[in-house]
């Protein structure tokens, strides 16, 4: 899911944020979906999209169900065209590097 405004012709405001916030509870309702789970992480895998949970990350990397190169979602991307450049980026470029066996780093 992705939220955003166009700010040239108006700027986010406290009720445009809380409506935004009202309409993704009830589709996450409807879809049984927490868009505000803080504790879980999304991959691309092929051609889907699989989300872990932080305490399954260590593992995960451990075993090579992710490595240094799969791909992630950075979520702070601030404009559209970071969006299209930078929103999938490799785990090894995103914050989850410090979860990655240190042996498994690639430079």
């Amino acid at each position: 899911m992705i939220l955003a405004v166009d700010e040239r012709s108006a700027g986010a405001s406290g009720c445009s944020i809380d409506g935004s916030v009202r309409v993704l509870k009830e589709l996450g309702n409807q879809l049984n979906i927490d868009f505000f789970d803080r504790t879980k992480v999304a991959f691309l895998e092929g051609e889907k999209i699989r989300s872990y949970s932080l305490s399954q990350l260590k593992s995960l990397f451990e075993s090579g169900g992710l490595t240094s190169n799969s791909q992630t979602f950075n979520n702070l991307v601030a404009s559209k065209a970071e969006l299209e450049t930078d929103w999938k980026i490799s785990v090894q470029k995103s914050w989850l590097m410090k979860y990655l066996p240190k042996d498994t780093l690639s430079v």
